[in-house]
This record gives structure tokens, sequence and C-alpha cells, in this order.
């Protein structure tokens, strides 16, 4: 499954070091598949870092454009990334991303979790927070 990941920030990058070096070990067990990180979205500013470590950065129309040709099938948002966060949710809403496809990935440690914004206790949560934030 091929993801992006919220920010371009050391929060965003140590996020995708996890998932590819212990997340996927987990979920390949349990699923038989793998996290593919192939972009990282900034907030849609001018975009200065074309990459990291050789993954595209994309504003969220370029993320979204890949998203409908099915190229990017979900996207993660770091738990400790508050800024623009509920911006970013209202914007990809607005560009028809599913919020099945947005979720929010647990503290950041070996032991992550990656959650499924439609679940209701998950997205009650971070609403919660986000509320709390602004």
């Amino acid at each position: 499954m091929n993801v992006a990941i919220l920010g371009t920030e050391q929060t965003s990058q140590v996020l995708a070091n996890i998932i590819e070096q212990h997340y996927n070990l987990w979920l390949k067990q349990k699923l038989g598949e793998n996290l593919n990180i192939v972009a990282f979205v900034n907030g849609g500013g001018q975009n200065n870092t074309p990459n990291i470590n050789n993954v595209a950065v994309l504003n969220p129309v370029q993320f979204a454009l890949l998203y409908h040709k099915k190229v990017i099938d979900k996207i993660i948002f770091p738990r400790e990334v508050y800024n623009g966060q509920s911006q970013m949710l209202s914007h990809l809403q607005m560009l028809n991303v599913s919020i099945d496809d947005v979720y929010i990935a647990g503290r950041l440690d070996e032991n992550i979790n990656v959650y499924n914004l439609d679940s209701r206790r998950t997205l009650i949560s971070f609403i919660n927070l986000l509320m709390i934030l602004e």
C-alpha cells in the first residue's frame, strides 16, 4: 500500500523511519503487506524541498491528484504534528479525499500504531484534540 505522510518536519521523517524499520515488520506478519512511503505532503505553501531522502514532497493538490489516480492510497498524520492538521483535513475533504483514507499515527516509538480516522473512537479523539489545539 502506498502512503503519504503529512509534514516535512523532523517528526514526519522520524515517523517514516519507524514505519519502515519497525511497523512494517509487524504489518507484514499480521496482514502480509507493507506501507510504502511514496510522498510527504506539506501545507501547500511554497515548496523549497522537492524531496526528502528521495521521497517526493507534494502540496495537497498534487497529493489529491495522485490519490484519485490510485498512485497513493492513504495519508498518515503524525500525532505530534499539530500545526495545521484540522486545516489539512478540511482541505483534503474539499479535494474529495475520503476520510476513510486519512490515518493518524500513535505516539512515536517502536510500537507505533496507525489508526484510521474513520473509526468512531479515534475520530472523536482526533477532532477533540484539534479543537483543543486551535
